[in-house]
């Protein structure tokens, strides 16, 4: 994944992919391999979807 796959804008907030799964274990008590599953969720769903061509 570049670098710029890994980072997320919010208005004028720019978090990367890291950063983000830290704070939602941090917030939820989670481990960070729960975060990473979460986090690569509708990621995951959106690969997914364009390889079956919709």
């Amino acid at each position: 994944m570049s670098e710029h796959q890994n980072k997320f804008t919010w208005g004028k907030t720019t978090i990367n992919k890291s950063d983000l799964i830290a704070t939602l274990a941090a917030k939820e008590n989670l481990t960070e391999k729960q975060a990473i599953e979460i986090i690569n969720l509708p990621f995951d769903g959106f690969i997914n979807t364009l390889r079956k061509g919709y």
